[in-house]
């Protein structure tokens, strides 16, 4: 075999992997956002976060059975007087916040009685959000909610890596919605632990 075959047969090798690498790379983007199908959720998700998103979906499950058995420290905030801002208390009746020790691991939204039956629920670590989990309608299960119908959004450093919609409702702009939340929720955590921060 003379240097020139030798030359193109290594070329041609070359080539192929790489393709079979943009192919896979392809692929790995394509499943990373499926908008909702007969029935099926949507979802959004950042390639590579697989182990992240474990992580979180094991924090949530975690503390799911400690609220369940009592292990969380329950704080009742109600949302009333002039440090809470207007918006706040025309959307939300109160918040519970659930601490282990000192360290605030789960934020519960709640909607005046009889006008709203939408939750917000958020999981966070070292103040920092990385779960929420929103449902339009209840009743409100404590604990026993996984699985039920609902918006989940998984978060790392404030970004948005995934975001699951089993809500059921008919699907208007996926993308305008996901990047509505990626900005609305990490904002929300901040103005709910300055409260927190001010009635301690």
């Amino acid at each position: 075999m003379n240097h020139r075959e030798d030359s193109m047969k290594r070329f041609v090798g070359v080539s192929m992997v790489l393709g079979l690498f943009l192919v896979g790379n392809s692929a790995a983007d394509a499943q990373a956002k499926k908008p909702a199908n007969k029935g099926m959720p949507a979802v959004y998700a950042q390639v590579g976060t697989v182990y992240i998103i474990a992580k979180i979906t094991r924090y949530r499950e975690e503390n799911e059975k400690k609220l369940l058995n009592h292990k969380l420290t329950k704080k009742e905030v109600a949302f009333k007087g002039e440090t809470i801002k207007e918006a706040l208390k025309q959307q939300w009746e109160k918040m519970d916040a659930y601490y282990e020790g000192n360290q605030l691991v789960r934020i519960q939204l709640y909607p005046h009685k009889g006008i709203s039956e939408r939750t917000e629920e958020f999981y966070l670590k070292d103040n920092k959000l990385v779960f929420a989990f929103i449902q339009d309608k209840g009743p409100k299960h404590e604990g026993r909610d996984i699985g039920e119908p609902g918006k989940e959004f998984y978060f790392d450093n404030d970004l948005l890596i995934k975001f699951l919609d089993r809500s059921g409702e008919e699907e208007k702009d996926f993308d305008s919605e996901q990047k509505m939340y990626e900005y609305r929720l990490p904002y929300e955590i901040k103005e709910l632990l300055e409260i927190l921060n001010r009635t301690r």
